[in-house]
């Protein structure tokens, strides 16, 4: 193990030198002596420290982690007004620094986004607050109450002249049409922040 591992290890995680030289039971001064290079990680101690180290991170929980969940549904029936409301259980949990701000991955499904975003994909999404702030012309799920038919879909977002509405645009050239809808009609909505494949998960 090089010594600069266990250092970025203990940092990385946010574990303190005490707390770490009590998991693999050595003295705080003899962790500061290998993270800092004074002295050489015994050969026997080695295998002892990658095992404690393996252990701490398959027990970690996730949220500790700062993964984000995955849920196996279909965002155009199931999400209500955020996904702390969702009845299932997450599949996973994704660690991808870029996106593990966002509130969830979901599936995309249908081709309205086509081609920016596939059918089948995974979304990052992270649940906005303000829809006075909005960037204009990104993609975002939207999700509304009966009054705008209870529409939960992924559409890209487009000033309306009358302030209080919002413009929804598929992409894909083959949806034509504009949908508008009032902001008060809205329960939540969530920037779509990236995707990833199923090969990366």
């Amino acid at each position: 193990m090089k010594l600069l591992d266990l250092k970025k290890f203990r940092e990385k995680n946010g574990i303190s030198r005490e707390n770490l030289s009590e998991m693999i039971g050595i003295s705080i001064n003899t962790l500061n002596n290998w993270e800092y290079r004074f002295q050489k990680v015994p050969k026997n101690k080695e295998k002892h420290i990658e095992y404690v180290i393996k252990t701490y991170i398959e027990e970690k929980p996730a949220k500790e982690k700062k993964t984000v969940p995955y849920y196996d549904i279909d965002v155009t029936s199931t999400i209500t007004t955020s996904f702390s409301d969702v009845v299932e259980k997450p599949t996973f949990y994704v660690d991808y620094q870029p996106f593990n701000d966002c509130s969830a991955y979901v599936n995309n499904y249908g081709d309205s986004m086509f081609p920016k975003y596939k059918n089948g994909e995974k979304l990052a999404v992270k649940q906005i607050q303000n829809l006075d702030v909005l960037m204009y012309g990104e993609t975002y799920l939207v999700i509304t109450n009966e009054n705008a038919n209870n529409l939960k879909t992924v559409k890209e977002v487009h000033f309306c002249e009358d302030q209080s509405k919002l413009i929804l645009r598929a992409s894909n050239p083959a949806y034509k049409g504009d949908t508008i809808i009032d902001k008060v009609d809205i329960l939540s909505m969530f920037a779509v922040k990236g995707k990833i494949s199923q090969n990366f998960i």
